[in-house]
């Protein structure tokens, strides 16, 4: 989020001040190419935390709590959303100059404090409880899991989280019947048409 709105900037420094027409057509695409990348990336990675988030409701308040929770986070985000909007029609390079010379450089970095704020502020407040039942098919399924095609001990694989979560989730991808992954295909591409199309209609 942050890279984006400085795109034109980087890649002008990258082909330097006094471009011929082929850099400076070479430029222009360059700048295309790598805030589509940027656009995208930024779509992959808002889905973990938006999905993290609202399982929170679920995960943390008890059922009887959960509509009264639920109808709180709506709330918020209908707040956030009236605060963006407001602050949209702000000249911010005059207001906030060290955020940037354009709306859009300082609306990005107001953005990324505020997510990075209140998702600290969501891990450090909210304690999750981990209420697993260690029965036979879970734990058949969990040594499943450690010890996989790699043929790779418990230990090692306790050591690298990252990749055994990745493992996971192409295991559970690949085993979606086959409904579930047209729907998870629509999903992905009509949210990589809906960006580029927000920031088409705002430039």
């Amino acid at each position: 989020m942050l890279l984006l709105p400085w795109t034109p900037d980087l890649v002008d420094i990258a082909f330097g001040p006094n471009q011929t027409d082929a850099q400076h057509e070479a430029a222009f695409v360059t700048k295309g190419i790598l805030a589509t990348l940027l656009i995208f990336t930024l779509n992959i990675s808002l889905q973990p935390i938006q999905s993290g988030l609202r399982s929170l409701v679920v995960d943390v308040a008890p059922p009887c709590q959960q509509v009264q929770a639920s109808s709180y986070a709506s709330i918020i985000v209908g707040i956030g959303s009236i605060f963006g909007y407001c602050v949209g029609i702000i000249d911010m390079p005059t207001v906030f100059p060290f955020l940037g010379d354009t709306n859009f450089k300082a609306l990005c970095a107001i953005a990324s404090i505020c997510l990075t704020g209140t998702v600290c502020l969501t891990c450090v407040v909210i304690k999750e409880k981990q209420n697993l039942r260690r029965d036979d098919g879970v734990d058949g399924l969990q040594h499943s899991a450690e010890n996989d095609d790699d043929g790779e001990d418990i230990e090692t694989q306790k050591g690298r989280p990252i990749i055994r979560a990745v493992k996971e989730a192409l295991g559970t991808a690949r085993a979606l019947p086959k409904k579930i992954k047209q729907v998870c295909v629509v999903q992905m591409f009509a949210w990589m048409s809906w960006f580029p199309f927000l920031y088409y209609v705002t430039t």
